[in-house]
């Protein structure tokens, strides 16, 4: 199954170097969900967006310039706001392949509620079986949403702080994680609508793990949409 909403950056301190950077989400024609981690480091400088870029050696991906970012302004005070939107300089055209994902705007789909469901990511990480071995292609996981104050206290452990109120943890099993190059991507939760096809929502913006992937017990960590939602429709509002 492809995501036709996912994007990716690419970009370096030389111009003439494309690299793979973070992933990230349309969210509508001109705007794409990441972490603010993926605009802020001082080696990287994220150029270009690629959407519908499901295989990473296919030349079928749509190549957006970016005209700003707009990183969320509590950001450095701490991490629990590691979120940021990226407009692109032209609207993207939406099509089968490459369409906007849903944001949770009936206030149902938060920590609390998620918490034993089953969240999915598409990972350009390594395979579940393989772990350690990069894929050209994304492939779909399933995450299970932690309780997050359980996955607060798996974190006092590592000396990082979880807050309950802006983050959402997933995932723990030993094997199947995100990892390195996921940052920025969508945790996303899917329903069915009544005679429509499976809709997907964004609910968490990928922030961080532990540095060995894919450890049993130890959860990655999301930046939760929900309660980020009065800031990101007031950024694309006011810059549209």
């Amino acid at each position: 199954m492809a995501f036709t909403f996912y994007g990716q950056f690419c970009g370096k301190l030389n111009p003439n170097i494309r690299e793979y950077l973070c992933g990230g989400s349309l969210i509508n024609s001109m705007y794409v969900l990441t972490a603010a981690h993926c605009l802020t480091d001082a080696k990287w400088k994220a150029r270009r967006v690629w959407l519908g870029h499901w295989d990473s050696n296919s030349p079928n991906a749509m190549e957006m310039e970016i005209e700003e970012n707009i990183i969320h302004p509590k950001y450095g005070q701490n991490s629990y706001h590691d979120i940021a939107l990226v407009r692109m300089k032209t609207a993207v055209e939406v099509s089968k392949f490459i369409r906007p994902i849903c944001l949770p705007l009936d206030g149902h789909l938060n920590s609390v509620k998620l918490t034993d469901t089953l969240a999915e990511f598409a990972s350009w990480g390594p395979e579940q079986k393989n772990f350690g071995i990069k894929t050209t292609s994304k492939f779909k996981m399933y995450l299970k949403v932690w309780d997050t104050r359980l996955c607060r206290k798996r974190y006092i452990m590592s000396r990082r702080e979880i807050n309950l109120d802006y983050e959402l943890c997933a995932g723990g099993e030993e094997g199947v994680d995100t990892c390195r190059g996921d940052s920025g991507g969508a945790l996303m939760h899917s329903m069915h609508k009544a005679y429509r096809e499976k809709v997907y929502f964004v609910i968490g913006v990928m922030s961080f793990g532990i540095k060995q992937c894919g450890s049993k017990g130890w959860p990655s960590v999301s930046i939760e949409v929900q309660s980020h939602l009065p800031w990101i429709l007031s950024n694309w509002r006011r810059t549209t």
